[in-house]
């Protein structure tokens, strides 16, 4: 059953089939996908990540592979996602105490 090339990991993240003459296809697996989120920093910055490179979430949101939602790390990240990316902009929840 073909998905246009598109699938679902088993971890959440989107990723798509490269035609092994893709530019990007170095970033493809042994089966020839490639992380989607990955593909569009990569397209966005005009080269092949590399293996070191690591492409952020801001929301945490594994399939919103939009480029405003994404940040390119150097370094490894931590898990999670950052309190003030996550709430709208001028939210002022972690202002914000509990009184008894």
């Amino acid at each position: 059953m073909w998905k246009g090339g598109v699938v679902r990991g088993g971890n959440g993240y989107l990723y798509v089939l490269l035609h092994p003459d893709h530019p990007l296809s170095s970033m493809a697996n042994k089966t020839g996908y490639a992380m989607e989120h990955r593909i569009v920093m990569a397209e966005s910055i005009g080269r092949s990540l590399f293996p070191s490179e690591q492409v952020h979430h801001r929301d945490a949101n594994r399939t919103n592979n939009e480029l405003s939602n994404l940040e390119l790390w150097t370094r490894s990240h931590p898990s999670g996602v950052r309190a003030s990316d996550y709430h709208c902009p001028g939210c002022r929840c972690q202002e914000l105490t509990i009184h008894e």
